[in-house]
């Protein structure tokens, strides 16, 4: 029963062994040769199930970010320079201009709504009005996309200056 010996079931001689392939295996844990090939299919089926492609879009972020292109099982995914996510604005270059903008536009919206609802301009009747419903459009998630540039502050001033008019 020793090695190479006569009645063993196992040869240590050079050259002999195990296949290059169920090394391999042993290495990855791959011993049908189907293992990766199985993990795609049952990744893609899952996210299939999960994702909708129309609602799925790459948004590349980043100076010199390769253009690879993505997709879900066999439909490619399109790109696209911004995307909304959670009611805030998010493009490739994380600038929030867009998004004080549409918040200032949203409230000039609410408060323009306020004034020609409501005939007393009166602060008791104004300020909650405004505390209830033009604030949240201008603090929503403030601290992601607070803004960064004088002429974004100053837009958004401006919104809150408007009331006192």
């Amino acid at each position: 029963m020793g090695c190479g010996g006569r009645g063993g079931n196992v040869s240590c001689g050079r050259g002999t062994g195990p296949p290059a392939s169920a090394r391999r295996a042993a290495r990855t844990g791959d011993w049908d040769g189907a293992g990766p090939r199985r993990d795609r299919d049952r990744l893609e089926t899952w996210a299939r199930a999960q994702f909708s492609k129309a609602k799925c879009k790459v948004l590349r972020m980043g100076r010199d970010n390769p253009k690879h292109n993505y997709r879900l099982g066999r439909e490619w995914i399109e790109s696209s320079p911004e995307e909304k996510d959670l009611g805030v604005l998010v493009g490739k270059k994380l600038n929030v201009s867009r998004q004080c903008a549409l918040a200032a536009q949203k409230a000039n919206h609410v408060l323009g709504c306020i004034k020609s609802s409501v005939t007393s301009r009166s602060r008791e009747v104004i300020l909650p009005l405004y505390s209830a419903l033009v604030r949240p459009h201008l603090e929503y998630c403030v601290q992601l996309w607070g803004p960064q540039y004088k002429t974004d502050m100053e837009l958004l001033e401006r919104v809150q200056r408007r009331p006192q008019s």
